[in-house]
């Protein structure tokens, strides 16, 4: 007879391999199953990596899409502040373009307008003040001219026509 010993978890097993006839064909029986127990046990063991993993993967892909979620909800509360200013009433039936345009719009004539306040404010000065050519005492065409040249150099200047 052919016997075979097996160890499996620390245990022996001895087998026979012949036949049915054989005394220890329960034995071979119990190997045959035990042989199968080992097989489906690793099987199982790599299944559980295998589960583990896409698990890993899964949770993985989740907290990702967190973050982005978190990231867009912020980018969301940015945006709506942002836009916040725009919820007036005047801006009602507005789009970008037009607001953009009229924001510029409206710069502009800021700044024209300050340079037209600024020339006022010399022009009172000249109005008020010998020293820029207005001669209250003097009532020539030579000094009334020289004031009048110098508030049209001033408006010139504030048109920004130098």
């Amino acid at each position: 007879m052919n016997k075979e010993q097996i160890i499996i978890d620390g245990v022996i097993i001895n087998a026979c391999l012949v036949s049915e006839k054989c005394k220890e064909f329960e034995t071979c029986k119990i190997k045959n199953i035990l042989r199968q127990l080992v097989r489906k046990t690793k099987e199982c063991e790599e299944l559980k990596e295998k589960i583990k993993q896409v698990k890993d993967f899964k949770d993985k892909v989740i907290n990702q899409l967190k973050e982005e979620n978190h990231d867009l909800t912020m980018k969301l509360y940015e945006y709506r502040n942002a836009l916040e200013p725009f919820q007036d009433e005047y801006f009602k039936g507005l789009d970008t373009t037009t607001i953009a345009e009229l924001a510029k719009k409206s710069i502009r004539l800021t700044t024209e307008n300050r340079k037209l306040e600024t020339a006022l404010e010399e022009i009172e000065g000249i109005l008020d003040n010998d020293d820029f050519g207005y001669c209250p005492l003097d009532d020539t065409e030579d000094c009334h001219h020289t004031t009048y040249k110098n508030i049209l150099d001033l408006i010139s200047k504030a048109k920004g026509e130098e």
